[in-house]
């Protein structure tokens, strides 16, 4: 049963459809645990992220990294929220970087130790004016 309620959050792609499915598991379940909590902003923070354009996104030993995508001719480089995250990083130069290692681009920042920091910062790209 665990298996197919996975597979079933698996298949939610907005948030509505989380609160229906979070507000489901409480109707049979009861009050759901912690957990449950930062997994679905796990959810939330992959929706977001590859919203921005990020590829891949880590989260370990206290530091994020939001992997941009490899091709260096992508359209996406010239995109309106790739153009937000630049503005952002002009604005806050202290809060993140973007750095470059092994041909592969990334935005880091560093101290963020629980996924609904790096969700509130993604949240911040997203609404950053162009």
């Amino acid at each position: 049963e665990r298996l197919n309620l996975y597979k079933e959050l698996n298949q939610i792609k907005d948030n509505d459809n989380l609160i229906s499915f979070e507000q489901k598991l409480i109707d049979r379940f009861g009050k759901l645990p912690n957990k449950i909590a930062i997994l679905f902003n796990a959810i939330k923070l992959r929706w977001v992220g590859k919203k921005l354009g990020f590829e891949k996104i880590v989260l370990k030993n206290n530091s994020l990294r939001a992997f941009f995508t490899t091709d260096k001719n992508s359209n996406y480089f010239e995109s309106v929220n790739f153009k937000k995250i630049m503005n952002y990083l002009r604005e806050n130069p202290k809060d993140c970087q973007v750095k470059e290692n092994r041909g592969k681009l990334s935005l880091r920042k560093e101290g963020v130790m629980e996924i609904n920091q790096a969700l509130e910062l993604f949240n911040k790209l997203i609404n950053q004016k162009t």
